[in-house]
Parts: C-alpha cells; structure tokens; sequence
C-alpha cells in the first residue's frame, strides 16, 4: 500500500508538470506570434509577408487549440479567474494584433510599429504576466502537494514502524507470560513428582525395616526350634 502511494505521489506531481509545460508552451507560443508580427512590419517584401502571415496565422491557432483545452490545465477556483482574464486580453490583443497586420500589409509601417509598441505592448506585457502567474500558482500547487504527500508517507512508513515494533514487544510480554505458567506448571509436576518420590523410598525403607524384623523373628524361631529338638 505504501508502495502504491508512492506511485500516485509521482503521477500527480508528474501531471502537474505536464500542466506546466502546457503553461510554458502557450507563453513560448504568444512570444513568437509577437515576433512574427515584428518580422512582418520590418519587410517590405510581399512575398516575405505572405509567407509571415501563413505563419501567424498557424500559430494563432495553435494558441486557440491550447486556450480551448482548459480542462488539462486542472485549474482550481482562483486559477480559474486568472484564465479568464488572460483569454480576454489575448482576444484584444489578436484584435490588435491583425489591425497591425493590415496596417503593415498596407505598407504603413510606421503606424503598425507605433501601435506595436504602446497599446499592444501593455496588452502583450499582461497577457505574458498572467500565464506567468498561472504558471507559478501551478508550480507552488506541485511543489506543496509533493512535498506533503512526501510527509504523509513518512509519517505512514513511521507509523508501520511503531506498529511493528509495537506488535513484537506485545508478543514477547503475552510469550513471558505464557511460558512462566507452563514453567510453573512443570515446576509444580516436578516438585508433585519429587514429594511422591519421596513418600516412596520412606515407605521402602519402611518395608525393608519390617521384612529385617521379620528375617529376625525367623531366626530366633529357627534357634528355639532347634534348641527344642
């Protein structure tokens, strides 16, 4: 059973990690989208845009994939509203996000890398921040959950211990007890045994004294019968 604990401490620190992978990737994810839009405002080449624009368009929905699988997040109450906020300033943030685009597309590159860095850079900044914090509220979940499921198992390893070494001295008391009555007992059988014993050689010594008499008696009755004759 122990063993078995063991085995589910690992799986759900190891779920944990994979929670934070996900976190890591989804931030690994909105960076790039952001340099891509950089790359696509810092050429001229129409060509070279297409070809930004199919990329950014592919990691946009790799995001959408990753926002839509909630559920493997395992978030808890607190979690819960973090992720609502992120996936609403990601929203305004794509909004902005493609007006950039069209704006570069239309060769007003000046303005895509003004809008760029002010009103998408805070929501950029935020939505960044709240992933991080999603990812260290995961990471502190982990951490503790391990570590007190680590405790737990010592304390249980401990009390296995305690319950073993319990059971021993219990056994060895109840064995004291049951084999100083059965010494009793034979102790009693052989003192019983000795008395008799001993009743028996006084009581042969007895008989061996009546028979010398009788011996006795016979020789004297022997000499007057003799004498007699």
């Amino acid at each position: 059973n122990i063993g078995k604990i063991s085995h589910h401490i690992e799986n759900m620190y190891r779920n944990n990690l994979l929670v934070m992978d996900a976190l890591s990737h989804l931030d690994q994810l909105i960076k790039r989208h952001r340099l891509k839009v950089f790359q696509h405002i810092g050429t001229a080449e129409v060509q070279e845009m297409t070809g930004f624009r199919k990329e950014l368009a592919q990691i946009k929905n790799d995001i959408e994939a990753c926002i839509k699988n909630q559920e493997s997040y395992k978030l808890n109450e607190e979690e819960n509203e973090y992720y609502k906020s992120f996936r609403d300033s990601w929203n305004i943030l794509s909004e902005n996000y493609h007006k950039v685009l069209d704006m570069s597309d239309g060769f007003s590159k000046e303005d895509a890398y003004r809008l760029s860095m002010t009103e998408n850079q805070k929501l950029f900044d935020g939505t960044i921040n709240i992933v991080s914090q999603l990812h260290k509220m995961k990471s502190i979940v982990a951490n503790t959950t391990f570590e007190e499921s680590l405790k737990l198992e010592k304390r249980t390893w401990i009390q296995l211990i305690l319950i073993v070494i319990s059971g021993i001295v219990a056994m060895s008391v109840i064995c004291f007890f049951i084999l100083r009555s059965i010494t009793q007992t034979i102790n009693n059988a052989v003192n019983d045994i000795s008395t008799s014993s001993t009743q028996i050689a006084t009581t042969v010594t007895q008989h061996e004294r009546v028979v010398s008499q009788q011996a006795a008696s016979v020789n004297q009755t022997t000499t007057s019968v003799e004498e007699l004759g």
